[in-house]
């Protein structure tokens, strides 16, 4: 899996981004990082109307798609692509 890392060229002015191989150890890291971000986040919106919506899609089988962490990997791994 690629990641994105910016740079600057040998104009200040200029930079560029550059889809790089990094370990796994990072994913890992990166993965617990969002997870506990999307936690965080999500703790001040809870609501009765938010609950009720989280059980629906839970029995629905489709509590995974609405996750923080998911959401943001799949935008990191696009804008890597996009970048090779």
């Amino acid at each position: 899996m690629n990641q994105i890392f910016t740079f600057r060229t040998t104009s200040p002015s200029k930079i560029s981004c550059q889809a790089v191989d990094v370990s796994p150890l990072r994913h890992v890291n990166q993965a617990i990082w969002l997870l506990c971000t999307g936690a965080r986040e999500v703790a001040y919106e809870i609501s009765i109307q938010w609950l009720n919506a989280w059980r629906m899609n839970c029995q629905c089988g489709k509590g995974s798609s609405n996750s923080y962490a998911i959401k943001k990997k799949d935008e990191l791994e696009r804008v890597a692509k996009s970048n090779r």
